[in-house]
């Protein structure tokens, strides 16, 4: 007998992680427990206006924003003084009584009164909405609120469909009632307040840190009103763009409100009310859809870019349509596209554009940009309106549409800029960048001079003509500075050196008397190099070196290597350099070393297969490594080969790869692409981090995005199948591997083909701030990943990356293994 599915409480909530349900769900009845009775104010308030005073006198309720500006200004001295749990429940008492008291007044009639409840409608609004959203910001981070903003705006769009049928039904037959019923609701919503302000945040993160950093957030605005929340928005430029999209968003809307009221006042017979509050009703419903199932999907698959331009898309559409046929269903369908899209996608929108600024400077650019200047937006539109009623056009409502179309461009140009500006903010809240050490290394430190340094001081004793050459090879390089001339030419008690350092010294000035010239190194240089370039010199050290390695033999190194060193710094066509071939083969490691420098300097294609056969010696590889990096790109194909020739050894096999990334041409990026399919283990390893060489060193190289992100699709494979084997050893639901130190090794390698496909620094800032482990650290890391990823690269990312229980990862990895295709860019 087949069982079903175990049952499983609490209940999977669409986007809301284990240990997340209870804020969740708080915050989902908080909201709805706000907008319910604000979608039946609202009701009254729109019939009550246009019965008492008519459309034509709506720019006078829109220009009342002004008394919710002081009502603004006197809650930002609130809010500095108390706590936001003490603010909010203050809040819904204080509306909850007003609005009994203002039942009672609507029993009679009076054109003043409805405007008064239009501008308290107006205000409980404003100050509830601004306080709620300040309370998502303190729980959640910005990854967590754009997973959840879905579910939790549903439940204030799912109020609004309540409030709005409950008006709908009981407004004829019960209006003192149904206002009364809205102040009970704000009433409700006072235990959920206490419940919510007394828990800490997801996570694990205990309550009194919580309390702790809010109130000594709330100290410093103790002493600060509406002034220094003006000052924020002024000084930062975000947060000025910020306003001016809301400042837009608000002129907008109140062009959308009078074109469509003054529609239905022409066009709608009956109780108003009524009307009303089924219109909001089933616009509601429609915005309830759509942000519980589509609000986090579209924020999920095309970004925030998308969201943002949504909604202006959507009112343009329906703003030209009204325009050219003033009819019922247009203006339905402009206000319905306002309203639902505004309470869905526009809010969590806007609400995510706040996420990346910082709690002390968020709090104060709310009051001033969400609380003063969206209420002033409507007093600016009314004024508008009146100037748009003075033009010379046939009809007011065609005045308002070009109006309209004008204002939503501007919009669409300010919410393009701030999606930009979002992306940039969440990278600089990014700890640092990420630099490959030996890229480190490279900048800050001179490799070969160094080198030739510690050649000098090991060869003092051993050499006076290794020193000499090692000598002159700085001053080649024009390394040879006095402290170090100083340095290397005394050694008290020693007269090889005292005199060495005097012939030194003595040479050169006789070098600068010969020419004329000061006692100088580039004199000496000169001097050297026409001796060695001399027939007569060539002949002599022809016969002295035949003699030195018939003379010296096994016993004798010093003399091979004084030989080895020496042929570096003659001319390239010399024929003393052919001797050279018989060094490289040398039984003395000490000998082979210095003659692969030599091969090196020299960089003679003869010399290429012994310098290879020495990239697999334990000892040798290294200088065999630096002697080919001096060739560059000529020997890029035998690279290749020797990468690709399983027979050769693995060592060798890895060093050609690090070659081929130094060199780091086109041709090399190319080869080790083709080849990162063909190798496997340490080798695979080896060849990604060459790619990621090439690529951090900035030069204008292709990498061939399709072929990358079908090795990515691979790596993830590779990972996944590691994760699943390792997985099985772990105690289940306790011991995730991903949270081990082991797994950053994991996916080094597909953030390093990542790095290929997209802008390295933000992929490996990324990386750095994921390793870090920190809550917010991780959250920023994954909401810039998100901003530049493709939705098919972050399905197969993120569940490596995000926080999960390891039985939801295994889950999701499985899945993504069993269902994986082709990675789109």
């Amino acid at each position: 007998m087949r069982t079903g599915r175990p049952f499983r409480w609490p209940p999977r909530l669409p986007g809301v992680k284990r240990g997340e349900e209870t804020p969740a769900v708080l915050l989902f009845l908080l909201f709805f427990l706000i907008t319910a009775p604000f979608s039946i104010f609202k009701s009254i308030r729109d019939a009550s206006f246009l019965t008492e005073l008519g459309s034509e006198n709506l720019p006078l309720a829109y220009a009342t924003a002004f008394f919710v500006g002081l009502a603004v200004a006197l809650q930002a001295k609130l809010q500095a003084r108390v706590s936001r749990r003490a603010l909010l429940s203050g809040s819904m008492m204080f509306f909850s009584l007003t609005g009994a008291i203002f039942a009672l007044l609507l029993q009679m009639s009076g054109k003043w009164l409805a405007l008064a409840y239009w501008v308290w409608a107006n205000i409980l609004i404003v100050s509830l909405m601004t306080q709620y959203w300040m309370l998502v910001n303190d729980i959640f981070n910005p990854r967590e609120a754009k997973r959840l903003i879905g579910f939790i705006g549903s439940g204030g769009i799912l109020g609004g469909i309540a409030g709005g049928l409950l008006t709908g039904f009981l407004a004829e037959s019960f209006p003192l009632g149904i206002l009364f019923l809205g102040g009970v609701l704000l009433l409700a919503a006072i235990p959920v307040i206490l419940r919510l302000t007394g828990r800490g945040r997801p996570g694990g993160e205990p309550r009194d840190s919580r309390a702790a950093e809010t109130e000594n957030r709330d100290a410093s605005l103790r002493q600060e009103g509406f002034k220094s929340c003006f000052d924020i928005v002024r000084r930062n430029d975000y947060l000025r763009l910020l306003a001016g999209i809301v400042l837009l968003t608000g002129l907008i809307s109140t062009f959308v409100d009078w074109q469509s009221k003054a529609v239905i006042e022409m066009t709608v017979r009956g109780h108003l009310a009524s009307f009303f509050g089924w219109f909001n009703a089933g616009l509601l419903i429609f915005s309830f859809f759509l942000q519980i199932l589509g609000t986090s999907r579209i924020v999920d698959r095309y970004g925030i870019r998308s969201l943002l331009l949504f909604y202006p898309a959507v009112i343009l559409i329906f703003t030209l349509g009204l325009s050219a046929w003033p009819v019922l269903v247009l203006a339905v369908a402009l206000k319905g596209g306002d309203k639902s899209l505004s309470y869905s996608i526009n809010q969590s929108a806007r609400e995510l554009l706040y996420f990346p600024v910082p709690p002390e400077q968020r709090v104060r650019a709310k009051v001033f940009i969400d609380m003063f200047l969206n209420r002033f937006s409507r007093t600016a539109g009314a004024i508008l309106l009146l100037a748009a009623f003075a033009l010379p056009w046939p009809s007011p409502l065609q005045a308002v549409g070009i109006l309209s179309v004008l204002t939503l461009a501007a919009w669409i140009a300010l919410n393009l800029k701030a999606a930009s500006a979002y992306v940039r903010i969440v990278k600089d809240k990014l700890r640092g960048r990420w630099d490959r050490g030996d890229r480190v290394v490279e900048a800050e430190v001179d490799v070969g001079f160094a080198k030739t340094v510690f050649d000098l001081i090991e060869t003092r004793r051993r050499s006076p003509v290794l020193f000499s050459l090692h000598l002159y090879d700085l001053m080649r390089k024009k390394k040879l500075t006095p402290d170090i001339r100083a340095m290397l030419l005394s050694e008290p008690g020693d007269p090889r050196f005292t005199a060495l350092g005097a012939l030194f010294e003595a040479g050169a000035e006789a070098a600068a008397s010969a020419a004329g010239l000061e006692a100088e190194d580039a004199a000496l240089e000169q001097f050297v190099r026409e001796v060695m370039g001399l027939e007569v010199y060539g002949q002599v050290m022809e016969e002295y070196l035949a003699r030195a390695l018939e003379r010296g033999g096994a016993d004798d190194p010093v003399t091979r290597m004084e030989i080895a060193k020496a042929l570096g710094l003659m001319p390239p066509r010399s024929p003393l350099v052919r001797r050279l071939e018989e060094l490289l083969e040398d039984e003395s490691e000490d000998v082979v070393r210095y003659a692969l420098e030599s091969a090196g300097r020299l960089g003679l294609r003869e010399h290429v297969p012994a310098v290879v056969r020495r990239l697999g010696h334990p000892r040798l590889q290294d200088a065999a490594e630096e002697a080919l990096m001096q060739y560059g790109p000529r020997i890029t194909g035998g690279l290749l080969d020797i990468l690709l020739d399983s027979s050769e050894p693995p060592a060798a096999r890895r060093k050609a790869a690090s070659i081929l990334g130094g060199i780091g041409d086109q041709d090399a990026v190319d080869g080790l692409l083709f080849s990162l399919g063909a190798v496997s283990g340490k080798i695979r390893d080896e060849v990604l981090d060459a790619l990621d060489r090439a690529r951090s060193a900035g030069g204008v190289i292709r990498f061939d995005r399709n072929l990358v992100l079908a090795h990515l699709a691979e790596e993830f494979k590779r990972v996944y199948k590691i994760f699943i084997a390792e997985a099985r050893t772990r105690k289940e639901g306790k011991d995730d591997p991903m949270r081990k130190g082991w797994a950053s090794g994991l996916v080094l390698g597909v953030f390093k083909i990542l790095g290929l496909a997209y802008p390295r620094e933000d992929v490996f800032k990324a990386y750095k701030n994921w390793l870090s482990g920190t809550r917010e650290s991780v959250a920023y890391a994954l909401e810039l990943l998100d901003n530049f990823l493709s939705k098919s690269v972050r399905d197969r990312l993120f569940p490596l990356l995000e926080d999960h229980s390891l039985k939801d990862r295994l889950r999701l990895i499985r899945s993504r293994l069993k269902n994986g295709g082709e990675l789109r860019p």
